[in-house]
């Protein structure tokens, strides 16, 4: 996202004139969520100081990270900060209208350890990421696939045989996905990935034309 990202941190971006954190963290307060926690490495002063002045009755607990861990080491950092049931966990640069509360009603079983929400391939990632055969989510085999939306719920049980120097998400996916231990569903609303500058604009201007 550079050079957006030199002086500002990408959850602070805007989209529609409200950052990308603020919008997550009303959406998740309005449907009933009470207890956040946000990872923080690039300019993480900024992004305090933005949480300590929003008027949401949320708890958010802050994982900091003194330097940038990956995707799957962040979340073994901030273990400690939740407890043991299933967590929902949304990437910081995605928009969408997905209805939150509807996390509430999916049932997982014991030995699920994650359920991904998936979306049909945008243009900039025409692969996918997986398949899916009767929710149960597959490696990328015969096709047709899917792509991961960045929001999932997990199991902390999931991560809690690595270290924070774990690297990458879709390695600890990948693992579970071997055991059949992930499921999933299709998400057919409005989603983006503002991975990129352009992606931004382009979102912006779409929603200046609503």
């Amino acid at each position: 996202m550079k050079p957006l990202t030199n002086e500002t941190p990408k959850p602070l971006l805007k989209v529609g004139g409200v950052t990308l954190l603020e919008r997550h963290i009303l959406r998740l307060y309005e449907a009933g969520f009470k207890d956040l926690v946000i990872n923080v490495s690039h300019l993480a002063d900024q992004i305090i100081d933005f949480i300590s002045r929003l008027p949401y009755e949320v708890n958010i607990s802050i994982s900091r990270e003194d330097e940038p861990l990956e995707t799957a080491g962040g979340i073994v950092k901030a273990l400690a900060l939740l407890d043991d049931f299933p967590f929902l966990l949304i990437n910081a640069d995605i928009w969408t209208d997905f209805e939150l509360e509807k996390v509430f009603s999916i049932e997982m079983t014991e030995d699920t350890l994650a359920h991904l929400f998936l979306v049909k391939n945008p243009p900039e990632h025409p692969r996918g990421d997986f398949e899916l055969d009767n929710f149960l989510i597959r490696k990328i085999q015969y096709g047709p696939t899917l792509t991961y939306t960045g929001m999932g719920i997990y199991r902390p049980c999931l991560f809690s045989r690595y270290d924070e120097s774990v690297g990458l998400l879709r390695p600890v996916l990948d693992s579970a996905i071997q055991e059949k231990q992930v499921t999933g569903q299709i998400f057919s609303g409005r989603w983006y990935d503002v991975g990129t500058p352009e992606r931004l604009y382009a979102l912006n201007d779409s929603l200046k034309n609503e």
